[in-house]
């Protein structure tokens, strides 16, 4: 792959979208030129955030189209979310090459949110979608582009191989865990909700967002036993998983999971609900347990499945790592994406 890569994101963030982009461009960048490129913030929180890789700002979509003018070979591949549309149209005014890659189903979005995306992939060169449920939706709006699909792979270097089972110690707490933004299509009410139908259990929560005061004070008023750590660096999230009896994503909507297949590559046994990208990994009763969205009584049930079911929760964790390390493994992934880039024609 000789052509420079520019992958846009809106900022520096510590969302999955930023997960997927920088281990993304760490394995291009071992075969050719890759830059990440912000639309907005400062170098500085780039560098920090994308350490060791080429980054630049581009100061919003005037300086990106400039950009694009003066890299005419180049391929732009955009991660961008409110600002799709016109990076989309910024590019294509300077006839560059527009890879869109969607991280997020369209029907979860308002009516003016969803033509806008509609739009910007008429505008797009290609497209690729991190499950099918991001690719659902557009018709034919994709015939006659080059499509693919390429899930999130997983840093299996960073994530040690799973051993049997954490078992549930007699009078021991049953823990439950959950790893992400604290915002509301996380649906973490509902899990909250769950884990008062639980005897004998606690909720970790890891992550930060504006929910968060909220769930506090839903937790208090239910009696929940719950912890929030905050914020923290993947390698202190898999340490803290490795205590974990239970995870749970309970999201309305999601482009993938990150954090389920992350959960499940470690080999904690794993619910989610029912929200279409689970499809792609969750396989009821084998790799994990899924639930109806927005249903607290049937998560309780699960819940109180694992807890009781020493069997059960071993079958879960070893099928679901196993289907996690098979099938998202790095090399499998990034290769998909690689081959999809090289392919495309240059203008």
């Amino acid at each position: 792959m000789v052509r420079p890569v520019f992958m846009v994101l809106e900022a520096a963030g510590t969302g999955g979208t930023e997960v997927y982009v920088e281990g993304l461009a760490r394995h291009l960048a071992a075969y050719g030129k890759v830059t990440v490129l912000a639309l907005h913030g400062d170098v500085a929180a780039l560098q920090n955030r994308f350490h060791g890789l080429r980054v630049a700002v581009t100061g919003g979509v005037n300086g990106l189209g400039a950009l694009a003018r003066e890299h005419p070979d180049a391929l732009f591949n955009l991660h961008v979310y409110t600002s799709l549309l016109p990076a989309a149209q910024a590019l294509r005014r300077a006839k560059a090459q527009v890879v869109t890659t969607l991280h997020l189903p369209l029907g979860n979005w308002n009516i003016l949110h969803r033509m806008r995306w509609r739009l910007a992939v008429a505008r797009s060169t290609a497209v690729i979608g991190v499950s099918a449920a991001c690719l659902t939706g557009f018709g034919p709006l994709l015939r006659g582009k080059p499509v693919a699909k390429v899930g999130g792979p997983m840093p299996l270097d960073m994530l040690p191989v799973p051993q049997r089972v954490l078992p549930l110690d007699a009078g021991g707490l049953f823990e439950v865990f959950f790893v992400g933004r604290l915002e509301r299509e996380k649906d973490l009410s509902v899990l909250v909700r769950a884990m008062d139908r639980l005897q004998g259990a606690r909720l970790t929560i890891i992550g930060d967002g504006s929910e968060r005061a909220r769930l506090v004070q839903e937790a208090e008023a239910l009696g929940v036993n719950i912890r929030f750590t905050g914020a923290l660096v993947r390698e202190q999230v898999f340490d803290r998983l490795a205590g974990a009896h239970a995870f749970v994503l309970p999201s309305r909507f999601e482009g993938l999971g990150l954090a389920a297949l992350e959960a499940m590559a470690l080999g904690v046994p794993t619910i989610t609900a029912d929200f279409q990208a689970a499809e792609e990994y969750i396989r009821p009763e084998e790799t994990g347990l899924i639930f109806r969205r927005g249903d607290s009584m049937a998560l309780a049930d699960c819940l109180k499945r694992l807890r009781d079911d020493g069997a059960l929760r071993q079958r879960l964790s070893e099928c679901g790592a196993s289907f996690v390390r098979q099938h998202f493994a790095p090399d499998r992934q990034y290769g998909l994406y690689r081959d999809f880039l090289s392919r495309l024609e240059r203008p």
